[in-house]
Order: C-alpha cells, then structure tokens, then sequence
C-alpha cells in the first residue's frame, strides 16, 4: 500500500508516493528542517493554519488513493487503497490527543491513529472492503464506494469517539493533510477491514458542531493549562485587533463597543463561546462598579455575537404547537446548559457532577438542590422561559455522561509494564518472617485490581490482609499508600463503623479500599456474622440516599487490615479469608510507589491469566497458618489442657463432642463457663489434624486423654 506524497516548488505540483512502512517512520521526526514544529509554535499566534509562514511549505499526505499528475497540473486518481480518512479536531492537548489515539484503537478495523501537522488533531485511516473482498480502482467508482463507506465508518467513530468532532470533507477520497509528526503513531497492520455493501441505501452522515465539540474535550479531565494559554493569547491578538481598529486605549476596554468587537474576533478565531465570555472576564472584572451587572452585560453581549436566529424561525415557533414550543424550550435549556457548563454522571458515586465549561480551572461538584436552582435561575435572567422541569430531567438523563475514574486511570497505565515484578517489590517493605507474603499479596492485589473491574460476577474479592505489630511501625501508612493519590484521596477510608449496616454496603459501592484499622475491637460477633458475609459478596443490594428503590449495586472495595494484638480472629470455624502477618519492624514508607508500574503488571497479568485467589490447598495453608493469631476461646484453652489430638487409633479414643465438653467440665471443676456444644463442635472440626468419623448419631473425634 503507497500513500500520495503532493509537494509544491516554484509553483508547480509534486508528486511521489510513500510505501506505508515508510510513511510511519516518518512521521515519527520533523524530516524537513524542523518546518512542523515551526508550523506548530506559529500556530499559538495566528489566526488560522493557511496564514501560517511554513504552511505552504509542508508536504500533503492522500492516504486513500494514489494520484498521477495531469499535464495541465490537476491531480487525477490511479488507485484505491480501501482506506477512509477521518479528520478529529480540535484535540488541544498531549494527554488528549493519546486519549483518542487509544480510544481509536480499540476497534479493530483501525488501521492507524497518529497526531496531524498542527498538533491539535488526530487522523484516523480505517480499513474497508466490498462484500467479495475486492476494491474498484476507477474513479467514477471509487467516489461513490467511498461516499458510502464514509457513511458507514463515520458515525460508527462518531459514538466511539464522542465528544471528538469528526468533519465532513468535499474531496473524499482525494482529501489530504499535512505531513504530520507523532514520535508514537498507533499502527496495527493486521487491520479487520469493514464490509460495505453498495447495495444499502446512502444514509446522509451529520456533521457533530465543531464548536459544541471543543468544549467537550473537558468532559474527562481536570483543567488543561496548554489550552488555557492558547486561549488567552486568543484573547491578547484580539483585544490589540480590537484597540487598533477603532482606536480605543486601555481605558475603554469596559466599554461595549469594544468588547463587543473583542468577541465578534474571538468568535471568527472558532473560539467556543464560554471560552470567549471567561477570557474577556477574568480582565474587566475589576474594572466594573458591579460584579453581578458587569457579568450580565459582557454575557449578553457574548451571546448576542454568537447567536444567530432569524426572525422567521422565530415566528414559526410561536406559531407551533404546544409540543414543539416544548421540544424548542428542551434544545434551548440543552443549549445553554452545555454552552456554560460540563456535566458528567459519577458512576461509582451514583450522582451527576458539574463544572464550568472553560479551560479556567475549577473543581467538579456535585449537583445539589441549591445548584440546581443557581442553573434555573442563570437559564432565566438568560432569557431561556423555564421553571426547572427542561433542567432536572437533563442534568439527571442520559446526556450527562457516563464517567468512571477508575476505568480511565487503568486505560492510561494498561499497555505500560516494563516486565519487572512490583508487586512483590512493594510487598518486601513490609519486614516479616513469613516466607508466604509476598506471593500473598501478590494474590490481594490481583483481586483488588480485578474488584474494580468486576471479573468474577459471583464473587468478590474474600482476600484481606490482617497487619500484626506494635504501635509505630506505619501499618496504616503503607495501607493507604496502597492507592494513588488520584484514587486514594476520595476511594480510600479507615474509618468505617460497622455497626452502621446500611452505610457500610453503601461505602463497599464507592470507595475501592477500606482499611479495618484497629481490627480487634470488631467483636466476635460481629466478625462472625456481618463482616464474614460482606467479604464476599460480589454485588450489594441497598437503596441509595433519596432513592425509591432497592438496587443490586456492583461492590468496588476491598478490604485490609491492621491490628496490635495477636489474637484477634474470632471464627472458630477458621478464618480463611484473613491473611495473618507478624511484622518484625518499620514498614518503609518512604519510598513512594510505582504506581504506573504496579497496576500496569496487575492489568497485564489479569489480561493473561495470572489466578486472583486461592485454591484450596492454599486455602489450607492459610488456615493452618492463622491459627497462631486465632482468638482462643475458653473451651478451646482447657481443651489442649486435658487432651490432644493423634493420627492413630491405637493412640487414642473416638469421642463425641458432648463428651468432651462433659470430660473437661468435669477436670475443669467449674472453670468452664456455659458454652454452645454447637459451636465447640465447630472449634473442633476446625483444629488442624484433628480426624473425623461420622456415626448414626453424631460426629466422633480422634482424641487422647492426657494424665
């Protein structure tokens, strides 16, 4: 497969054509005396790419097709390559721009994701093909394959990479760009390409609003100070535009003429309308009398440039019925709702959260009562006629998207493992004499990590390490350095009361490790019961704060624990989902985890396999382990006392468990405290070697007297 390679000197076209090896490896460096990274920096200050000093200078790539140059100059088709262009812009920004390389990606039909010329888009080529495997070569036949090809691809990405504007071109096939550079293109040359059928109807493909599309590339991260620059130095060119033309000095910046003028500028740089209303702000807002008014009047004015509505449209829609004058109302409420502000639904929260949709940084929160009526009342003296019901039903829809930041911190790191075991390297920090640990851990955090992810629907992870030591040796330190800070600082809580049923299934849906500090104040009771049961559960049912109904929510936490006493497990059944560890000495905290490193390996030994729980021979060893931190009961205490456990009838006698309650009653002359004969059988069944026979009416015991 060649890519077109169009150049022009001295007026004339140029034509060569790359081999697509070749084109990748180019990509990967400024091969022209450093013209794309001049081109780029030219860019921060100029009103568009074609005014640009290097724009013209920079070779054009036509992927699709190979082209021949015609005597009289004009390029003509040769050959079709089964590839469809699409053009994302704007993408201001590194982490944004690998955030749609990725997202790319994951559709196998894409053959290639690498960042344009300007840095601020990326180009997709995707693979398509007839429904016999062929491809027309001629022109007259590659134009309309290709037409609807688009309209089969496009949308397709559209949903995939939404909010990402993907732009309608007039030359199809032909469509060409400028030589881009990424240092790290996204190539997968074993490409699925596409069935289309030209038999299908041709679906009209809408073009997504560029504008709208550019605010949107703050729905999943924190403010971006490139595009905050690059958007003030917007501001800066028109403002000295602005005092230039109508010959107005510093003084009258506040005065409308003048801002009016700064915005119509703005507007014609495809400058989002939010981002032209905050940038004008943030330098007249210590010049007005009043910030409630000042604000008013430079809003009206900014909308006012930016929108467009004929008085005929205006007309129809008094004259419509009830119902288009609401879905009129609904577009507006939408509109401005989304012009002003960024909304997202916290899944894992369970509640929509809101920002202003500006590069400016400002925190996301939740949406309360009181902000929704701060947003009806801004919509009203806006000018919008609603009383509220056009906003509930938006901010609590669909609309407001889907955001898991769990989900987005594992798809940065996933791909990243650089081979070594980190894991286990955390896991040595912790000083102990238990060969085991960290092989254990390893197992924890596995389960962990696949908690998040809801692998295992019938399970969720049973696997809690229990932290043993004295005072000071930073147990509840290395717990919470368990998470990053990204995660930690709202999914990570040691203080979690038990006794408090309800909020404790609700904490397991929104926090993604919860430390059991100070475990052995959690009664034996309560270990027993509630705390046994919750470890496993892999979904939990209960009714959210303000919710009608009962939902069956995933779990997402994990449990750990620390301790400074010994004995503190209390099932006397066996404590096989505690994980018992003697510490010897200070837990290095110092040293602040890998964390890129560490739930990359967890991702990618997950992706590959690696067992996220025990079996049950480990289950065993871990049981047999525990005993020594087992909270020894009374019974139990005078058991050992006046009997012991053997291997071989000869040594001993089968006896049921009343008898040697009975037997130990009797030895014990009244130190034994009233006790269930239930749960004695249980201590004993659970004793390490000890043998079992069952007999018509009940279990005997392998047991020997002591003197």
């Amino acid at each position: 497969m060649k890519y077109a390679v169009i150049t022009k000197r001295d007026n004339k076209v140029r034509l060569s054509h790359m081999e697509e090896a070749k084109f990748t490896e180019r990509i990967q460096r400024d091969a022209r005396r450093g013209l794309t990274d001049r081109f780029r920096h030219e860019l921060t200050w100029k009103n568009s790419p074609s005014a640009c000093f290097h724009y013209e200078q920079i070779p054009r790539v036509c992927p699709a097709c190979m082209l021949r140059v015609q005597e009289n100059g004009v390029l003509v088709m040769a050959g079709y390559n089964g590839l469809v262009l699409l053009d994302v812009k704007p993408v201001i920004g590194e982490e944004y721009l690998e955030e749609v390389k990725a997202r790319a990606m994951t559709l196998p039909t894409t053959l290639a994701a690498f960042v344009g010329c300007s840095g601020q888009s990326v180009k997709v080529l995707v693979r398509v093909v007839r429904p016999d495997g062929s491809l027309p070569q001629e022109e007259n036949a590659v134009v309309p394959f290709y037409e609807r090809a688009y309209a089969t691809v496009a949308p397709l990405y559209r949903t995939l990479l939404r909010p990402y504007s993907i732009r309608n071109y007039e030359d199809g096939p032909k469509h060409s760009f400028l030589m881009p550079l990424d240092m790290h293109p996204r190539v997968n040359p074993s490409a699925q390409p596409i069935v289309v059928d030209e038999a299908c109807p041709l679906t009209p493909v809408p073009e997504v609003s560029g504008g709208l599309a550019a605010q949107g590339v703050k729905f999943t991260k924190e403010s971006d100070y490139e595009v905050f620059s690059i958007y003030e130095s917007a501001y800066q060119r028109a403002k000295t535009e602005a005092f230039g033309k109508l010959r107005l000095s510093e003084r009258d910046l506040c005065s409308s003429e003048c801002l009016t003028r700064i915005a119509e500028l703005m507007r014609d740089m495809d400058i989002p309308q939010e981002e032209t209303f905050t940038h004008i702000w943030r330098h007249v807002r210590f010049r007005v009398d009043s910030l409630r008014t000042g604000m008013d009047d430079l809003r009206s004015i900014v909308d006012g440039v930016y929108e467009d509505r004929p008085t005929t449209d205006q007309t129809e829609e008094k004259r419509s019925k009830a119902d288009e004058r609401q879905k009129v109302l609904m577009n507006r409420v939408i509109e401005k709702l989304e012009q002003r502000y960024v909304f997202r639904h916290n899944v894992i929260m369970g509640y929509t959260e809101y920002r202003r949709n500006t590069t400016e940084y400002s925190p996301w929160q939740p949406v309360t009562e009181r902000v929704m009526n701060d947003l009806i009342m801004e919509l009203q003296i806006a000018g919008v006629a609603t009383w509220g019901y056009e906003v509930k039903r938006y901010v609590e829809s669909n609309l407001a998207r889907d955001y898991d930041i769990v989900e987005e911190y594992l798809i940065k790191v996933r791909g990243h493992w650089d081979g070594q075991d980190h894991i286990r390297r955390l896991a040595r920090t912790v000083p102990t004499q238990t060969r085991e640990w960290p092989d254990w851990f390893h197992r924890f955090f596995l389960g962990m990590v696949a908690q998040w992810q809801h692998r295992n629907p019938r399970f969720g992870n049973a696997i809690v390490p229990l932290l043993i030591s004295r005072q000071g040796y930073h147990k509840s330190d290395f717990c919470r350095q368990l998470l990053p800070p990204e995660l930690r600082s709202w999914g990570y809580t040691d203080n979690l009361t038990l006794s408090e049923e309800r909020t404790t299934l609700l904490t397991m849906t929104q926090m993604l490790l919860i430390c059991l500090d100070e475990f052995n104040q959690i009664s034996p009771k309560k270990q027993e019961g509630f705390l046994k049961n919750i470890i496993t559960m892999p979904t939990v049912k209960v009714k959210r704060p303000y919710a009608r109904h009962v939902e069956d929510i995933p779990r997402m936490a994990s449990f750990i624990a620390t301790t400074n006493q010994t004995d503190t497990l209390a099932d006397p059944s066996g404590s096989r989902r505690f994980i018992g560890i003697l510490i010897d000495g200070d837990i290095d905290t110092r040293q602040t985890p890998n964390y890129e490193q560490l739930f990359a390996q967890a991702l990618y030994e997950l992706d590959h396999g690696e067992q996220y729980w025990f079996d049950t021979a480990e289950t065993e060893d871990i049981l047999r382990h525990n005993r020594r931190f087992q909270l020894q009961s009374e019974a139990m205490t005078l058991f050992f006392e006046y009997f012991d456990v053997v291997q071989f009838e000869d040594e001993g006698e089968w006896l049921s468990s009343p008898a040697i309650l009975a037997d130990i009653r009797q030895r014990g002359r009244g130190l034994l405290k009233t006790i269930s004969i239930n749960k004695f059988a249980r201590e004993l069944r659970a004793l390490p070697g000890i043998r079992i026979k069952q007999t018509r009416s009940s279990d005997v015991y392998l047991v020997r007297r002591r003197e």
